[in-house]
């Protein structure tokens, strides 16, 4: 627990907060009828996270305190596999599971971001530790346990559907061997939906979900869970070429594929526990594969795949503690190697901004030493919040249309002039074009999204302001690029 802490809390302010993070702080702060309104217009979120970070920012909404949260329910959930790992196998595979989270880059990420995902997994391990316990035929109490974090995990995200679905199908296969606990279930699911429904009715009765379709994520290929699974070893920043990336990805193979050959239940408890967590690890991975692979639009994000992590650790743990039944070293040594691989994805991590979140912070520092009294801040919409927050209030904005095509359409050309000529003094006016670029990668690489960054000043926006002003100098940062614009008359 205190090397999850450190590991945690080192750095946890050190990156700027990134647009997502950014909008969660608007929504903790927005009066609660504007809270609703967003919601019910927006629709890809559901509210529960950001009622409880309501509550929390009240402290303040510092990148560290608002990220504490997050790393608050991520050490929870360390102790929690821990507390799992021990009732469904034994105590090593319990600390092992527990060491792997306290130490994954990839939990260590999310545990550091002002965002739902380490909630999210906590809320699931507690609500798997409790469905475990009631299987081994333990106190009643802990339906209390799993109704409260699976009502909150359903309330917090919507692929907690897709764990919902993985429990259907593990208690439908069982319906008779465990009728009572599959009744109660089925009553509990019941009630739960019928909570739901309201919110059901209020966002379809508005446009119904088009408008909450990710389209921002890259298309879903062939090799997803391969990578998801090495992404879940090593984490996003570690080339699967190198020696760390590839001694990641071996030695957490070589657990997974042990605890699928060695570690058999033949019957009883133990059996049907394990099927529960393999439908816990599957059932979300290959729906959401297939789906996105199959259909118009992809829902593959790592991120939100999260919710599978805890069982692939789990495992991996599993394997590791069986195959080291009769070579007692080897857990050691497996524990040192994938110490070795989260120090190295930690180190570039925090060094290598490549990696880093979108740096808003540096942005509106830069214009900040340089503005000018008839300065102007432009950009399309999603500067708006980051301007909110670091930004000046006495920093005029100007809204830009985003491009309809490759290049400046006469439409486009119209609106972009319609726009600029808002700006008083636009004849000795500069203008601060930020644009924002966005990790669209499944995993979370950000070579194509730092390819743009470092890219020409070639697209419709640069086209016809360099047509109009003269270009001045332009400033690249992980995630956002930033050019300064002058009137022609101005030297």
């Amino acid at each position: 627990m205190l090397l999850a802490f450190g590991l945690r809390l080192y750095g946890l302010d050190h990156q700027s907060l990134w647009w997502d993070e950014l909008k969660t702080i608007e929504r903790a702060t927005l009066p609660w009828p504007a809270l609703l309104t967003d919601f019910i217009n927006t629709k890809d979120q559901l509210p529960l996270y950001y009622l409880l970070i309501r509550g929390w920012v009240w402290l303040k909404t510092s990148a560290f305190v608002v990220r504490a949260f997050s790393l608050f329910w991520g050490l929870l959930g360390v102790a929690a596999i821990y507390q799992l790992g021990n009732q469904i196998a034994s105590q090593r595979v319990g600390q092992t599971a527990a060491f792997l989270l306290a130490i994954s880059p990839f939990h260590i990420w999310y545990s550091q971001e002002a965002r739902m995902y380490s909630f999210l997994t906590t809320l699931l391990i507690l609500a798997h530790t409790a469905l475990a316990a009631l299987l081994q035929g333990r106190s009643r109490w802990y339906w209390a346990l799993y109704a409260t974090a699976m009502a909150a995990a359903v309330f917090t995200h919507y692929f907690t559907f897709l764990i919902l679905l993985a429990h259907a199908i593990f208690f439908i296969l069982h319906l008779r061997p465990l009728q009572p606990l599959s009744w109660r279930w089925l009553g509990f699911t019941a009630v739960l939906a019928i909570t739901f429904v309201p919110w059901i009715y209020l966002i379809v009765g508005r446009r119904g979900y088009s408008e909450a379709v990710p389209t921002w994520i890259n298309c879903t290929h062939w090799a997803e869970p391969f990578w998801t699974m090495w992404n879940f070893a090593s984490g996003p920043t570690v080339n699967p070429l190198t020696p760390p990336g590839f001694s990641g990805m071996a030695i957490f193979s070589i657990g997974f594929l042990a605890h699928i050959f060695y570690v058999r239940p033949q019957s009883g408890v133990p059996r049907l526990i394990n099927r529960l967590l393999t439908l816990w690890l599957f059932v979300p991975l290959l729906l959401i594969y297939l789906v996105s692979i199959a259909g118009a639009f992809s829902l593959y994000v790592d991120r939100y795949l999260i919710i599978i992590l805890p069982p692939f650790l789990l495992f991996v743990a599993w394997g590791w503690v069986e195959l080291s039944r009769s070579r007692p070293g080897w857990l050691w040594g497996l524990c040192l190697i994938a110490t070795a691989v989260s120090t190295t994805a930690l180190f570039n991590l925090h060094t290598d901004p490549s990696h880093a979140r979108s740096d808003w912070q540096t942005i509106f520092a830069t214009i900040t030493d340089q503005w000018q009294p008839q300065d102007h801040i432009i950009g399309t919409r999603d500067v708006q919040l980051p301007l909110g927050y670091y930004g000046r209030s006495t920093m005029p904005y100007l809204e830009l249309p985003p491009a309809e095509a490759d290049a400046t359409t006469p439409a486009f050309s119209q609106v972009m002039a319609a726009q600029l000529a808002e700006a008083p003094a636009v004849a000795t006016s500069r203008f601060w074009f930020i644009e924002p670029f966005y990790v669209t990668d499944p995993h979370g690489w950000a070579a194509e999204r730092n390819s743009l960054v470092n890219g020409p000043l070639t697209n419709p926006h640069h086209q016809w302001l360099g047509s109009e002003f003269n270009w001045m100098e332009t400033w690249r940062f992980p995630g956002v690029r930033l050019t300064l614009y002058a009137h022609n008359d101005q030297p």
